[in-house]
């Protein structure tokens, strides 16, 4: 796998990073010992009984909810967000030591599963109730078909305009929402409606709502798609301009949009840098 910075990880490229350490057999090996060398990135429990719990444990799934990756282990639940910069690497012991490694966790078969965190802000969480850290979390907006998640319906969703006169991109980051939403596909999303940044939920109607319920669910399931390509040539989700390539408003001030071919436009909206297109976005 090729090895590069990974930045911002959101709901596609924490599900790419699932599907990556399941195409590399880690579901059923087991977890021989831990070291971490930030502590401060453990919530619960204390770091003692985080490195008895997880050593020895057997790897039985591995899924997402939101942006949290959890390893479900014969003895609990192993919560991993990667934050702003946290990425997952698979390594085996030949292979080139990985960057900013903040925690190992060695594997049988001379192997490590390596949490790589320039910034230090990825967190560990272990437990037996995750609900404790997901009580407040949206719902999933997609299924296992890409398809609108049961829980995420429209007739839910569409509530949150009414009596909310905040920005439609505040409303995609709050996660009480929908689970999922980053900065990066808050912006996809705003493009693919044709929706201005500056517009005001209560400036909405109800077909305008629609299309950003559906847009949700069509951009983040075609950056999936887009992602486990990636996965299948070898390349990790994020960190390198193949897994850039299908965003179509691209990261950088003066950039083409890749619809209309404008020139990309840039300001901080409530404290978030917002990437636009004036001729596409009204």
């Amino acid at each position: 796998m090729k090895r590069k910075l990974i930045v911002l990880p959101e709901l596609p490229t924490v599900d790419a990073f699932r599907r990556y350490l399941i195409k590399e057999n880690l579901i059923g090996n087991r977890i021989i010992s831990v070291d971490v060398s930030w502590p401060r990135s453990i919530m619960l429990p204390q770091k003692d009984l985080f490195f008895a719990m997880v050593k020895g444990s057997y790897i039985i799934s591995i899924h997402r909810r939101g942006k949290w990756l959890f390893i479900e282990l014969d003895k609990g639940t192993l919560g991993i967000h990667l934050r702003m910069t946290g990425s997952l690497f698979v390594i085996g012991s030949s292979d080139q030591p990985v960057p900013y490694a903040r925690t190992n966790f060695d594997l049988e078969g001379d192997r490590k599963l390596v949490l790589s965190d320039p910034r230090k802000f990825a967190k560990l969480w272990f437990g037996t109730e995750t609900t404790e850290i997901l009580s407040s979390l949206g719902p999933e907006p997609l299924n296992d078909s890409l398809e609108p998640n049961e829980g995420f319906r429209f007739d839910e969703f569409s509530k949150h305009f009414v009596n909310r006169n905040i920005l439609v991109k505040t409303l995609l980051l709050d996660q009480r929402v929908v689970a999922g939403i980053g900065n990066i596909y808050a912006d996809e999303i705003l493009l693919h409606c044709g929706l201005s940044p500056f517009v005001k939920t209560t400036e909405l109607k109800e077909a305008r709502i629609i299309s950003i319920y559906e847009g949700i669910v069509n951009v983040l399931g075609e950056a999936i798609k887009e992602l486990d390509i990636l996965l299948g040539k070898g390349v990790l989700p994020t960190g390198n301009q193949e897994s850039k390539k299908h965003f179509k408003l691209p990261r950088f001030k003066g950039a083409q949009c890749q619809i209309c071919g404008s020139k990309v436009s840039w300001i901080k909206l409530n404290g978030r840098g917002t990437y636009y297109c004036g001729s596409c976005q009204k």
